[in-house]
């Protein structure tokens, strides 16, 4: 699977101009998507570097700076594609006009890890105030979904910011299709 999403990038690289983005669920999942396109075999890297020049956001939210400005120099002028993590700095508030971001790809659905104490323990409130009659409140379950939605909604809107913008957008994942986007 993941060596098609690989080839689908390519595709991606190929057909979209200048700027693209492409959030992953996870950096998790981006450093296992990138060990498997490193292969030689596969040469999905080599294949996606022919088309645009490759930036992956770290972790560290200091460097994170210096690599959207250099993306968004490669972008405007000769293409570049940004691999972030879906919840990260580059898919939450940053800007990326015109040509700097033609596209974006949703690998997936980003939920939010439900192991994260942080996560538990708003499901469990709003649980709780939703057993107790609070009528307004939503519950967990609604409160997480909302989260995801939200979460998709800041990834997309990165392309978009201004009324003459646009780009195109891929949502990777057969969940897309479904009314039902849980993990």
């Amino acid at each position: 699977m993941i060596v098609d999403v690989g080839k689908l990038l390519v595709e991606i690289c190929e057909s979209v101009p200048y700027g693209l983005l492409v959030a992953f669920p996870s950096y998790k999942m981006i450093d296992d998507c990138m060990a498997v396109w490193r292969k030689k075999k596969h040469k999905i890297l080599e294949k996606i570097r022919r088309h645009k020049e490759i930036f992956v956001e770290p972790e560290d939210a200091v460097a994170v700076k210096e690599v959207i400005q250099n993306f968004k120099l490669k972008a405007k002028n000769h293409g570049a594609v940004m691999f972030g993590s879906c919840r990260g700095k580059v898919f939450e508030g940053i800007d990326f006009t015109d040509n700097e971001a033609r596209g974006v790809v949703l690998l997936g659905v980003p939920n939010a890890k439900t192991t994260d104490i942080r996560v538990q323990s708003k499901i469990n409130l709003l649980n709780k105030r939703k057993k107790g009659g609070e009528k307004e409140l939503m519950n967990g379950q609604q409160w997480y979904r909302d989260e995801m939605i939200r979460s998709m909604n800041q990834s997309v809107g990165r392309i978009f910011r201004h009324s003459e913008d646009y780009g195109a957008i891929f949502l990777v994942d057969s969940r897309f299709l479904s009314e039902n986007l849980d993990p």
